[in-house]
Formats: structure tokens, C-alpha cells, sequence
């Protein structure tokens, strides 16, 4: 079963390789234990990039990818932490972002937008010229 330590904070550059220490020693951990995220829609080959020999970076989680690359069985599970082991500047609770209301009528206003504009466009079209 996997542990979700949580995000490191993004760097300026994809190219900078943030040092994440290993876990050498027993920890006591508290978490909740939840499905794995699911990966979505895939339109072709998972990325992976090899950072340095104990580290890697996949664009989406995706069970087969991450059992060949850690050579290991993984269950279909992850133990969320509820707070970090001992890494300070991981973020545990990112929370999942949701629109919020003007985003919404934001999209309304388009779509009443796109109809008027049919509408006149259809009116237009359908009178007749003498």
C-alpha cells in the first residue's frame, strides 16, 4: 500500500529536482486509507521521467506504470496522511479545487450569449428580402 505523503511545492523550473529525503527508519503515521485517485481518460503513454535513481515523476497516477517502475504488487490503496511525517514543507491537504459560483455564471453568460446571437442570426436569415 502506498503512503500519499502529500505535494512538494513547485520550484521555477521543472528542471529543479527537489531533495525529498527517504523514510529510513519505523515512523507512526495517521491517515486515511482511500482509494487510489483514478487516472482518468489516457490518450496514449503514461510519461515518466527519471529524476535520479530513487525518484521519478509520472504526469497521473496509474497502477500498472508505478508496479513495473517500483517492481512491486500495489493494492488498489493509499493511506492519506493527515499530517507530514517529518517533512515540513510537503502540503498535505491541497484540497480539490471547486468552481465557484461566477465561474458558473460566467458560462451561463456564454451560452445565453452564443443562443442570442443564433437566434439573430436565424431571424436575419429568414426574412425575406423584397
Amino acid at each position: 500500500m502506498l503512503i500519499n505523503r502529500g505535494w512538494y511545492p513547485l520550484t521555477n523550473s521543472r528542471k529543479d529536482i527537489p531533495d525529498i529525503p527517504p523514510i529510513k527508519e519505523m515512523q507512526t503515521i495517521e491517515g486515511q486509507v482511500s482509494q487510489m485517485p483514478s487516472s482518468g481518460i489516457s490518450l496514449g503513454k503514461v510519461v515518466t521521467e527519471k529524476l535520479n535513481e530513487s525518484s521519478f515523476r509520472l504526469q497521473k497516477m496509474d497502477y500498472e506504470v508505478l508496479s513495473s517502475l517500483i517492481s512491486k504488487d500495489l493494492m488498489g490503496y493509499e493511506v492519506k496522511l493527515r499530517k507530514p511525517i517529518f517533512d515540513k514543507t510537503y502540503v498535505v491537504d491541497s484540497g480539490i479545487p471547486v468552481p465557484d459560483s461566477d465561474k458558473n455564471y460566467g458560462y451561463a453568460f456564454q451560452w445565453f450569449a452564443m443562443a442570442f446571437t443564433l437566434f439573430i442570426i436565424f431571424i436575419r436569415l429568414g426574412v425575406k428580402k423584397k
